[in-house]
């Protein structure tokens, strides 16, 4: 039969013994070939950035059997449309007569079907190697590696307008309107900020596949460094499932506990190796920046860079994950305009700046100096301690630890009149009756904790409140109004 004639679809309901020979040799190669790639932990890619390799990889025709699987593989990661682009963009524009395309059609007879598949059985074999190489760099070859470069090396530097807007590539959000795959963001904070809370709050979300503040986030794998207090984050995270109601073993969420050195050529190799086995990922999270920051001078705008440049390599581990790394401040920090440490050479590389504002006990997540995206409102948080059974140290004491809750902004506007209520009380309290104890100010208050003790950390915190709103001196044995405390009481019937 003629290559460029239309064959005439001929219908079968049993298969020949030559159709059932071809489907077991098929079935033996790809079988092989899954055990060494595994398809299904494939990274997903856009149609159009497969359709752009294929060539450079000097693929020249894409067997059926190789289709279907891809777009089973595809489709079982949620790529189903992508998937079917796929299979059907590169046979329609490529091969409208190939075997592929008859195949799909049903229209071989049982000769022509033998005869083809027994020329193209090796092809196929290395279309489902390169299949595997180009979807997981990680695999690439020094020979697809070559052709691809040779391809790239032939493209022109100027583009006119149709190839450069044929470049665009959508957002590709994790977190809707928040968080992109493959971009790189700081989180910066203070210590105490409640940054690494909010962020365990956040791999919970993404792990789950659990919307934040109506904000769809898709399910994926999160891979945590817990490079600063790695017992910590442990304790938090055992506290936070319980919290949520969830068993930490059935959750994809996977941690790299200490510090070793990230930057290091064999690490990461073992990170690479690791991670191919562990992922794909949609979300990295490393948790300090300082804490893997291999320089000598954290001033040097050259070390600075080097790492953040570093840091974002990590974008390339299987899934095309979002990497989101916590930081201090920078010396002298401004509250309304938080940059990570490490100056312009760090931040320039980074695609935005998260921030941590702690208004004690709600966490405001937002950005300042750079994001890369339309500006979003705050997310919100609020901190709470609380203890667990799975925690106690050697005595059998329960640990106190710290966990986040997503709030709305009714919750906060909603805890900040109570927070103004308890300001006012204490004020009132402390006027008439100044140099009472924590203890005493709280049973005066009638503020008890649940088991019936007096609240003492609750006077604490409003305590300091007060002092930082300059209504209030407090010093050991002794707390009383300032003349702007008293001034206030004079002025307002609330007190403020």
């Amino acid at each position: 039969m003629p290559r460029d004639s239309a064959p005439t679809p001929t219908r079968r309901t049993r298969k020949t013994s030559e159709e059932r020979q071809i489907e077991e040799l098929l079935g033996r190669a790809q079988e092989a070939f899954d055990k060494q790639y595994p398809l299904d932990k494939l990274d997903p890619l856009s149609h159009e950035r497969v359709l752009e390799y294929f060539p450079l990889a000097g693929i020249a025709i894409i067997p059926e059997g190789t289709v279907r699987k891809l777009s089973s593989s595809l489709a079982a990661l949620d790529q189903k449309s992508a998937a079917e682009k796929i299979a059907t963009a590169w046979i329609e524009k490529h091969q409208p007569n190939s075997t592929s395309r008859m195949l799909l059609e049903a229209s071989y007879d049982s000769d022509e079907l033998v005869a083809d598949y027994r020329a193209t059985l090796d092809e196929c074999k290395n279309t489902v190697r390169l299949c595997a190489e180009l979807f997981h760099p990680t695999w690439l070859s020094p020979e697809a590696r070559k052709k691809i470069d040779e391809g790239k090396a032939k493209e022109t530097l100027i583009k006119s307008s149709a190839e450069f807007v044929a470049g665009f590539v959508p957002p590709d959000y994790l977190i809707d309107g928040l968080i992109q795959r493959r971009f790189v963001y700081s989180l910066t904070g203070p210590t105490g900020s409640g940054k690494t809370t909010v962020m365990m709050r956040i791999i919970a979300h993404v792990a789950r596949g659990m919307t934040v503040d109506e904000r769809e986030i898709e399910k994926a794998s999160v891979l945590y460094f817990a490079g600063e207090n790695p017992d910590d984050v442990r304790m938090r995270w055992i506290k936070l499932c319980e919290e949520m109601g969830i068993d930490p073993d059935g959750m994809d969420v996977f941690f790299l506990p200490g510090t070793p050195p990230i930057s290091n050529e064999e690490i990461r190799k073992r990170i690479d190796e690791e991670a191919a086995k562990r992922g794909p990922f949609g979300l990295v999270v490393i948790d300090t920046s300082a804490a893997y920051f291999q320089g000598d001078d954290e001033n040097s705008n050259s070390q600075l860079h080097a790492h953040a440049k570093m840091l974002r390599t990590f974008t390339d581990l299987p899934g095309g994950p979002a990497v989101v790394v916590t930081c201090h401040p920078t010396k002298n920090f401004d509250v309304n305009n938080l940059l990570p440490r490490g100056g312009g050479a760090f931040l320039n590389e980074m695609d935005g700046n998260l921030v941590a504002i702690n208004r004690d006990p709600i966490v405001r997540l937002h950005w300042h100096g750079k994001f890369r995206g339309p500006d979003f409102t705050p997310l919100l948080f609020k901190l709470q301690t609380g203890t667990s059974d799975k925690l106690v140290d050697n005595k059998g004491r329960r640990i106190i630890t710290v966990v986040a809750a997503p709030i709305s902004e009714a919750e906060e506007a909603a805890m900040g009149t109570a927070q103004r209520e308890s300001m006012n009380s204490l004020l009132l309290l402390i006027a008439d009756e100044e140099g009472l104890s924590l203890s005493g100010m709280a049973t005066k208050l009638g503020w008890d904790t649940a088991s019936g003790s007096p609240n003492k950390g609750l006077v604490n915190r409003t305590l300091k409140r007060l002092v930082a709103a300059g209504l209030v001196e407090s010093e050991p044995g002794r707390t009383a109004l300032t003349k702007k405390g008293r001034t206030a009481l004079k002025t307002t019937a609330e007190g403020f």
